[in-house]
């Protein structure tokens, strides 16, 4: 899909000359039923084509790498920390958006030289993302993968959707472009970290998914809280969606692509050749005479 709307944007060059095409680099995490914790920011990477349509308006296309992961024994202390539960997931990530430009300066520093440029742009729009949410016990470094053990007892799709929102601050210098990046993707479920509902009743579980699905009684939980965390008990808040960010140094090159609005002209070219004082020779008058 996101090669077809390339090229389905690249055919429409009379609609604007320069495009660039470069890379992301940097950082993710993760918004769900476990929270928020800076210190879990983990790789984030990214190809992206940027079409431009209009002084204000551009397209973007990424195809984005990302990890997310979190851990209830982060939080201090309550609930969330003796439910004991954790998580990685790995998600892959197409997208498309409209970007604007909100704020331009055409010469930084006022030099009068307008060679680098500063732009400030705002971009929404939709991604298509696939990911596959593993969890581990407390106390190992060993990963499964969480969707096929149902914890929750139900089957949830790999693959999402989610509204992208972003901003970027980038610099332009002689055709290449450097900046700052940060999207937030809001996505439309809630198993990027396996956690949605309640508990299960143990009796329809499997051993392996007992243990995956209820880590409270492995953590220090005080025993009189053990009775909130039961069948039946909230597990997670299914009212939220997931959501996850990312934020990274992007570079690009631009891009010119001749429009087919335009003559096809020739470049310019020195001849060779050399003339003669001949060719230059100022032609005979014809005389004319009168007859009577």
């Amino acid at each position: 899909m996101l090669l077809l709307l390339i090229m389905i944007t690249i055919s429409k060059t009379h609609l604007s000359q320069k495009n660039e095409i470069g890379i992301l680099m940097g950082g993710a995490n993760y918004f769900g039923d476990i929270g928020f914790n800076i210190s879990k920011t983990r790789p984030a990477f990214g190809l992206f084509f940027k079409k431009h349509n209009q002084k204000k308006i551009s397209f973007l296309f990424y195809l984005k790498n990302l990890t997310i992961t979190a851990d209830d024994s982060d939080t201090p202390e309550g609930p969330r920390r003796w439910r004991n539960l954790r998580f990685k997931n790995n998600l892959t990530e197409i997208s498309n958006s409209i970007q604007y430009n909100l704020i331009q300066i055409n010469d930084v520093g006022n030099k009068g030289k307008y060679n680098l440029k500063a732009r400030i742009n705002l971009h929404f729009g939709t991604s298509f993302f696939y990911h596959n949410p593993q969890g581990s016990i407390y106390g190992s470094n060993s990963w499964i993968n969480l969707a096929p053990l149902e914890t929750e007892n139900i089957k949830y799709s790999l693959f999402g959707i989610g509204i992208l929102n972003g901003a970027s601050i980038n610099f332009n210098y002689n055709n290449f472009n450097f900046g700052i990046q940060l999207d937030y993707t809001k996505t439309f479920t809630d198993y990027l970290d396996d956690i949605s509902t309640v508990f299960m009743d143990p009796a329809s579980q499997s051993e392996q998914t007992q243990i995956y699905a209820n880590q409270s009684s492995l953590g220090d939980i005080p025993p009189d809280k053990e009775i909130y965390f039961q069948a039946g008990n909230i597990r997670g808040n299914p009212e939220n969606k997931d959501g996850y960010m990312n934020i990274g140094v992007r570079i690009s090159r631009d891009l010119y692509i001749k429009s087919p609005y335009r003559p096809n002209k020739k470049p310019y070219r020195k001849y060779s050749k050399k003339y003669s004082h001949k060719q230059f020779r100022v032609p005979k008058a014809r005389i004319v005479r009168a007859r009577f």
